[in-house]
């Protein structure tokens, strides 16, 4: 657990570690540059070395990879479970949830914890929600305190990932996309409708990738037009973390997000 707060969240918290790409908005991935670091602190050594491997290096750069192993850390929860206060907890940030090396049991047992911490809201963001709709439907109940989102950097992910995202809904307190990095225009969000959380960001970090002004402006536009809550996560690039578009930060959440 990690007490650093972020745009749509209060704390994070890792149940799972270790990822491999899946599409162009994995190229310059967060995630795999933190787990190289930790992988080389002698004090979170342990948990992340075989999660990452070098596949070339230079005189200024090394070039991490995913290694496609994964793990789970059965007692991820413990802390979360003994704290009262309502928190919005952002989970597995260093990973992908639904992971195709995660063990079912795994995944089933983190979704159990999530349902036994009702103090908090849980938001889970993946990569690959046909495999988090096929988990959801294994349950057989519903999990009133999770919010699920799918990443979708362009048309093409997100042809592919919202309806599975879509289909998720009954099993969850909410769905949503979240846009970032924004690579490419969206300009056929189909399903937008059916979502209950639009989210926007251009990328940040070393080597980040131009957003165009028009993507972001386009699907605030849809988002308004069907009445989806829209959240602006930052520009990224040259412009940073910078939140103002239309003169104003945009903060929209679905109901659940917002009273907590």
């Amino acid at each position: 657990m990690n007490l650093n707060k972020g745009e749509f969240w209060d704390i994070t918290a890792n149940a799972f570690r270790g990822c491999s790409k899946v599409s162009a908005g994995c190229d310059n991935c967060w995630a795999l540059r933190m787990a190289w670091r930790h992988a080389h602190n002698p004090k979170t050594k342990p948990q992340y070395k075989h999660l990452v491997q070098a596949v070339g290096r230079d005189d200024l750069h090394v070039y991490p990879v995913w290694s496609g192993q994964t793990s789970y850390d059965l007692l991820w929860a413990a802390p979360l479970r003994a704290m009262r206060k309502r928190k919005r907890v952002f989970l597995n940030g260093m990973g992908d949830m639904f992971h195709e090396a995660n063990l079912p049991a795994d995944i089933q047992h983190c979704l159990a914890m999530i349902k036994s911490c009702p103090q908090h809201l849980f938001i889970v963001a993946t990569k690959r929600p046909a495999v988090a709709l096929y988990h959801l439907r294994m349950a057989e109940w519903q999990i009133p305190n999770l919010i699920l989102l799918t990443s979708t950097e362009d048309q093409a992910a997100w042809d592919q990932r919202v309806p599975y995202i879509a289909d998720c809904k009954p099993h969850v307190a909410a769905v949503g996309a979240i846009c970032e990095p924004l690579l490419g225009p969206i300009f056929e969000p189909t399903n937008l409708q059916a979502l209950d959380w639009l989210l926007v960001g251009g990328e940040t970090g070393p080597g980040a990738r131009y957003m165009d002004a028009v993507w972001n402006h386009t699907l605030l536009q849809l988002a308004t037009a069907n009445s989806v809550p829209y959240f602006f996560k930052q520009w990224g690039g040259p412009r940073g973390r910078r939140r103002y578009t239309f003169m104003q930060t945009w903060d929209g959440g679905p109901k659940i997000w917002k009273s907590w």
